[in-house]
């Protein structure tokens, strides 16, 4: 996997991508910048935080890449809670006029107070 830099038009940021093929579905941004010449230690130190960043994220890649087909699901995606899990499922795919996660969520989130459990989800528990 290769990570590309970018200068920005006026040429204060340097913007990076994650390439790891020829298609354009090959082709992530990674939403990270730096600056191209820090002038304070404040930009300097941001720096050095956004490439270590960068790093992990990268590495968080590989491993995803890696595990498709095996089974294996990498720490950093795996929730400890489901409950957390489906929040954030639904809290990151909210659309207008559609509720059906939502609802989902409060319903399931009802069902296991009501039976008190500690968060694992079983087929009993989905079939409820």
């Amino acid at each position: 996997m290769i990570i590309e830099e970018s200068l920005s038009a006026n040429g204060k940021k340097i913007y990076y991508r994650f390439i790891w093929g020829r298609g354009s579905s090959d082709r992530m941004s990674a939403g990270i910048f730096t600056y191209a010449h820090p002038k304070s230690q404040v930009e300097k130190n941001h720096n050095k935080e956004v490439l270590a960043m960068l790093e992990l994220k990268r590495s968080q890649l590989i491993l995803d890449r890696q595990s498709i087909g095996m089974g294996y699901i990498p720490a950093h995606r795996y929730k400890q809670n489901f409950l957390d899990f489906f929040e954030e499922v639904f809290t990151n795919n909210i659309r207008t006029g559609k509720r059906h996660l939502h609802i989902s969520f409060n319903h399931f989130k009802n069902i296991q107070e009501k039976t008190a459990n500690s968060g694992e989800v079983t087929e009993e528990l989905c079939l409820r």
